[in-house]
């Protein structure tokens, strides 16, 4: 039977505001997300990036005025690297936390862009407040660009965007390949057989996610050590080539 298909959404502020936080936070969803794993399922990941993109596109932009020959780092791609910052803190986390559990699964990052209504009502009245505070002569140059600008408290002023909801994934094909191709009947697992190797880590391939190495009908079995006692009936164990 296949495993059931989980989609976790990492809401705003749910991976925190700075780096450091993002990282302690990253670790303790990974937590969460093992579990899931443990109990049978197939996890799809989705995240927030306010806190994220907003600081992204604060620092290039700050670059860009101390660097007059670069240009500015448009609003998509500040979105496209804080994916993939973000993307980076949440697999290296989650696959630490499947392997000290003794689970291999391959974990990835898509970086999505999604197809929006061009008509939406949100783009009559943006409300996400982003960027580096602004001057009243750089809003105005901002405003003579076509971006929304708001006044704060303070009396400096700061970008705003609007959030226009997502009619269409584009990579949705991607992230359905990939989740059919983690389906539990191909996965690797930390296993610790102790024929005769010392009871030293290898990666196992089996047919399904809790058959034991020791198991002789275990199909496709690669160790990363040589095993003299134990050969599958259906495959030649062999040394490890990485694969």
């Amino acid at each position: 039977m296949s495993e059931k298909i989980t989609v976790v959404a990492l809401g705003h502020r749910a991976l925190g505001t700075t780096l450091p936080e993002q990282k302690i936070a990253a670790k303790k969803a990974a937590k969460a997300i093992a579990d899931l794993v443990e109990a049978g399922n197939r996890v799809v990941i989705s995240h927030s990036n306010g806190p994220q993109v907003g600081m992204i596109h604060t620092a290039m932009n700050e670059f860009g005025k101390a660097h007059p020959d670069y240009t500015f780092a448009p609003m998509s791609v500040c979105s496209a690297m804080s994916q993939g910052y973000i993307g980076y803190d949440l697999q290296t986390a989650i696959r630490a936390e499947l392997i000290s559990r003794g689970i291999y699964k391959p974990v990835a990052t898509i970086l999505t862009q999604v197809v929006i209504d061009p008509y939406d009502d949100a783009f009559a009245e943006p409300e996400k407040i982003i960027g580096r505070v602004l001057t009243e002569e750089e809003a105005e140059a901002e405003e003579n660009k076509g971006n929304f600008v708001t006044k704060l408290e303070d009396g400096t002023y700061k970008r705003i965007v609007a959030a226009p909801k997502p009619q269409k994934i584009i990579e949705l094909e991607t992230i359905r390949t990939l989740v059919d191709a983690a389906d539990s009947n191909r996965c690797w697992r930390w296993r610790y057989p102790g024929y005769g190797t010392g009871n030293r880590p290898s990666w196992c391939k089996c047919d399904h996610r809790e058959r034991s190495f020791q198991r002789t009908s275990c199909r496709g079995i690669k160790r990363r050590y040589p095993v003299d006692s134990h050969k599958c009936r259906e495959s030649q164990l062999k040394p490890w080539s990485g694969q």
